[in-house]
């Protein structure tokens, strides 16, 4: 670790799916996610203002978020996949400092991964959806097809957990729909059927995997989970609406279980900094 690069790591963090900041320049790494906005870059002794996290601060962090620590599902996986693709992207055209910088915390985050979250392995956006659908199940005596709307990450993360069902896939842009179901063939050896409309019926569930602004679409009778809201709206409505603090509160036995190895990695990922950094 270059501890002069990692005194003057500056980042900011927007919760959240904002529009990129002007703060996202040449020279800074960039991170969009469902979850928030990440900023990193190296400062240059020029005045600057809106980093909430610097130096040792700002590594630890990193740190955080690149085990799941920040996330809403505390110690999920798919963040570290998604910051590890923008890096492999974004590294070319980052300084020398910014890189080393970032390669480090990667190599720290799968290090405290391994030793203190392996057993988290199962603890994703995906294996909680298929969880609650399988729950559903049981009640309602369906087996699906599952309808999935979008063709980000998110979707690409989650559609793996649901090969046990028919699963359907629409997005905006029709051309990155049929790149994720040929995706999935490609890499599971199964090929969701690919939608024209969003709202063709017949699916028992419906997995939102976009933003909260959105909406949660038409009326249904069947189960929809909203990844990118926290929580359902108000009201009544037909069938069953779940966002992500609904899904927690169903499934909080899992994080409870998983109490002392997220402590565990909160510890490891404080502990992976240098004891002195040079102001």
């Amino acid at each position: 670790m270059d501890v002069h690069a990692l005194a003057d790591l500056r980042i900011l963090h927007e919760p959240g799916t904002p529009a990129p900041s002007p703060s996202s320049v040449a020279g800074r790494f960039v991170l969009q996610t469902c979850q928030r906005h990440l900023c990193i870059w190296i400062a240059d002794g020029a005045v600057e203002t809106g980093a909430p996290f610097e130096g040792a601060e700002a590594f630890h962090f990193l740190l955080r978020v690149l085990c799941g620590l920040e996330s809403r599902l505390r110690g999920e996986a798919e963040v570290l996949g998604q910051f590890r693709a923008a890096f492999t992207a974004q590294a070319p055209s980052l300084p020398g400092p910014l890189r080393k910088t970032l390669r480090d915390a990667l190599q720290k985050a799968r290090e405290v991964r391994r030793k203190h979250l392996g057993a988290l392995h199962q603890v994703s956006y995906g294996s909680l959806a298929r969880h609650v659908i399988r729950q559903r199940d049981l009640v309602t005596g369906l087996r699906g097809p599952v309808r999935v709307l979008g063709a980000g990450k998110l979707a690409r993360a989650i559609l793996p957990h649901l090969r046990e069902y028919p699963v359907w896939v629409w997005a905006r842009n029709a051309e990155a729909a049929r790149g994720l179901a040929a995706e999935m063939e490609k890499q599971f050896r199964f090929r969701p059927r690919v939608l024209e409309r969003p709202d063709e019926p017949g699916a028992a569930y419906e997995l939102l995997c976009v933003p909260e602004a959105a909406g949660w679409g038409a009326p249904g009778p069947h189960t929809r989970i909203h990844f990118g809201a926290a929580t359902a709206p108000e009201g009544a409505q037909a069938g069953v609406r779940l966002g992500l603090a609904d899904l927690f509160e169903l499934t909080g036995a899992l994080e409870r279980g998983n109490t002392e190895a997220l402590a565990r990695a909160e510890a490891a990922c404080r502990a992976g900094l240098p004891e002195r950094i040079p102001a």
